[in-house]
């Protein structure tokens, strides 16, 4: 029995010390990463000046939209470092939303930018939502792998040890990371639609 309670908690030792070493992994190349990225949308406003082209609307009537866009994101960042939090700590939580809602937001620029990118609210909402259960499928493959080669972790740590890039990492770019951006930028949509539906 001592014997059984102890391997427990060697392996719960090791599914901690290997997510902290998986997220200052996650930290740092993030870190360079968003470097990257602010550096692209800094060089290219080619991009960006062709979809202004197809929506005939001032700078100012362009940038609401994109702000409270951001907004929506951030307090859907919020829900989802809530319910980290509730999953293991609130140090996690702050870490989470610190460094993934900054990429997030450059991602949604990104994406709301690029001409693939769907115009219609509707179509952006359905791929949002879409998002949602291909998200818990790939959660639930995470937790199959990593409790099949740890099976005393729990749940909330055998989800870290399916290993990259087909673990979590994959899991947490579809859902929340696609999935927030989606939704937030279906309310983007709307508000362009409106906006562009009384400029005329």
């Amino acid at each position: 029995m001592l014997r059984d309670e102890r391997n427990a908690q060697i392996f719960l030792c090791l599914g901690e010390n290997r997510r902290h070493k998986l997220e200052n992994d996650i930290n740092a190349h993030s870190q360079e990463w968003l470097f990257q990225v602010i550096c692209w949308i800094a060089l290219s406003p080619i991009q960006i000046s062709d979809v202004d082209s197809t929506r005939p609307m001032s700078r100012v009537r362009q940038i609401v939209p994109d702000a409270i866009g951001i907004i929506s994101l951030a307090g859907l960042a919020t829900l989802v470092a809530w319910a980290v939090a509730a999953l293991y700590t609130k140090e996690d939580a702050i870490w989470a939303w610190a460094i993934g809602f900054p990429i997030m937001a450059i991602c949604a620029l990104v994406a709301w930018y690029d001409r693939r990118w769907p115009s219609d609210s509707q179509d952006v909402l359905l791929y949002g939502l879409v998002s949602i259960p291909v998200g818990g499928i790939s959660l639930a493959i995470d937790f199959l792998i990593g409790s099949s080669m740890y099976p005393q972790l729990p749940f909330r740590y055998a989800i870290w040890e399916a290993g990259s890039p087909f673990g979590i990492i994959l899991t947490i770019c579809i859902c929340p990371g696609y999935t927030l951006v989606a939704l937030s930028g279906a309310v983007r949509s709307l508000l362009l639609t409106k906006d562009t539906d009384s400029a005329r």
